[in-house]
């Protein structure tokens, strides 16, 4: 619980401004505490979204579908290197608001099958899961998705779907029964969007020219407004320190390039600096932990396929290019977890490849699929001894990739033998399967347990030793969700910090 004279007690510290640190600044405020938020910070180039406005004209040209990076307008400042990497496409962040940034702002729940090795189940977390999607803004419509990922917030209002979306979702609303015997679930995508502020000018994937996708400098902006809340950025967090003795008793050490080396000290600390950068602080804030880890992820793939009915030509210049449609396919022989497709009809990436053959635009879509990680060995995080400084290197090592590259073609074969059925034919040859952690679905190095072991935390997030340091990034979840991450890792970093300090109280009252 919070000191007795708020005024004179340190306040919560919040590490990282993305969607973790941000779901969980806020549950604190709206508890009546005041929170310091440490941040790198960094935000984007001088006139990056005017240049990437004026190369959106720019002729593109080739046929390649190699796994693209998302930008913001062109720029990668999202994006930061994470230490050697053998075989794996993880990436880092130390933006203002992280990855959420560059992300496609789909926003399913976990269920409770997902929830099996955690140590809550969905009723903690459903009040949780609740406040993250008003937060969120999640936007969709009631579908036949609900009876699998329910509503835990009135829906907002969802983006009008392209005109192939359409033919799509009719063909598979005449061919329900069919499809549902062959593992087949669907449904409109879920998207945290403003439906009011979206232009519908195709180029979603580029960077938001109306600012209408979620990111989580939106809610830092709301924090930033409320005399609780304090935000510094440009430091980085070198280590946590919990010593005996009465409150205050958390230091945080951090290192900013205009100030040099400071201490801050805190009632409590939530770690949500992201996976990568939680794995640093923790090893180098611990000596005695284990210095071999295991990074869960998602395996990625990209399928393009041709739409059975084309549309007409006039249909293909206002609308949005994010995921138009779910598919779900659930077939055990497969993976013991249902894989995840999102349907991406007409936008800028298929454009720029195909432009010179203008007649399959009109037919051309992309499937974006995700395997459970049950599915694929974890990454393995190896870390060197901290140098004279207290930093650790960290090398990423990816698995053996064959029995993954099998599940993904038999998920492409599934699309192939079902193709009357769904309306659309996948090119089998142009598929492509990402480099292990590249999607950005990873976490679950320091997992939940009941009875933590060795690298694991307790239900609050915290590793054996720290009382009053909670991590609530995806670095704590025990399994990563069928679907998609970022509205479950909310939902956990907002328990976790409203249980840590008050464990009886619930988000609404």
């Amino acid at each position: 619980m919070s000191h007795p004279n708020a005024e004179a007690s340190h306040p919560f510290l919040v590490i990282g401004s993305g969607p973790s640190g941000v779901i969980a600044a806020l549950g604190l405020i709206r508890l009546g505490h005041r929170v310091l938020m440490l941040d790198c910070g960094k935000t984007p180039e001088k006139d990056a979204k005017k240049l990437g406005l004026q190369n959106r004209a720019l002729p593109k040209s080739g046929l390649s579908f190699a796994v693209p990076r998302k930008t913001w307008f062109g720029s990668e400042f999202a994006y930061a290197p994470v230490g050697q990497q053998l075989g794996t496409g993880l990436v880092s962040s130390q933006a203002r608001g992280g990855l959420s940034n560059v992300w496609g702002a789909a926003s399913l729940p976990v269920t409770a099958k997902d929830l099996e090795s955690w140590p809550i189940d969905l009723q903690d977390l459903s009040p949780h899961l609740a406040v993250a999607s008003e937060e969120l803004g999640v936007a969709g419509i009631r579908d036949d998705l609900e009876s699998i990922f329910p509503f835990y917030a009135e829906p907002k209002t969802a983006l009008d779907p392209s005109d192939q979306a359409r033919l799509l979702e009719g063909h598979w609303k005449m061919r329900r029964d069919g499809l549902a015997k062959k593992g087949f679930r669907f449904g409109r995508s879920r998207l945290a969007v403003s439906a009011k502020n979206c232009g519908m000018d195709g180029h979603c994937l580029e960077g938001c020219e109306k600012d209408a996708i979620y990111h989580s400098t939106k809610t830092l902006e709301k924090l930033r407004a409320n005399p609780s809340f304090q935000y510094l950025s440009g430091w980085q967090v070198i280590r946590v320190d919990e010593g005996p003795g009465s409150d205050p008793d958390v230091q945080v050490v951090a290192r900013s390039l205009l100030e040099g080396e400071r201490t801050f000290s805190a009632e409590r600390v939530f770690l949500a600096a992201g996976p990568i950068e939680t794995t640093r602080i923790v090893l180098q804030s611990r000596p005695d932990a284990s210095r071999t880890l295991s990074l869960k992820y998602h395996p990625y793939f990209l399928l393009p396929v041709l739409i059975h009915q084309a549309v007409q030509a006039k249909s293909l210049d206002r609308l949005h290019t994010l995921s138009q449609l779910f598919l779900e396919l659930d077939r055990p022989e497969i993976s013991d977890r249902p894989v995840h497709l999102q349907i991406y009809t007409y936008n800028s990436f298929l454009k720029d490849r195909l432009h010179r053959v203008p007649f399959l635009l009109k037919r051309a879509a992309v499937i974006q699929g995700y395997l459970h990680p049950h599915s694929c060995d974890p990454i393995q995080i190896l870390a060197a001894p901290a140098d004279s400084a207290g930093k650790v290197e960290l090398q990423f090592l990816a698995p053996k990739r064959r029995n993954v590259v099998k599940k993904i073609r038999q998920v492409s074969q599934e699309i192939f033998k079902n193709q009357f059925r769904l309306g659309m034919t996948p090119i089998l040859p142009a598929l492509k399967a990402a480099l292990p952690g590249a999607d950005h679905h990873t976490g679950g190095q320091f997992p939940m347990a009941e009875k933590p072991q060795s690298n694991q935390t307790d239900r609050l997030g915290r590793i054996s030793g720290w009382k009053k340091t909670h991590i609530v990034d995806s670095s704590v979840l025990p399994d990563l969700p069928t679907a998609t991450l970022t509205l479950t890792v909310m939902a956990n970093s907002h328990r976790i910090a409203t249980q840590a300090v008050a464990p009886n109280r619930l988000p609404h009252e």
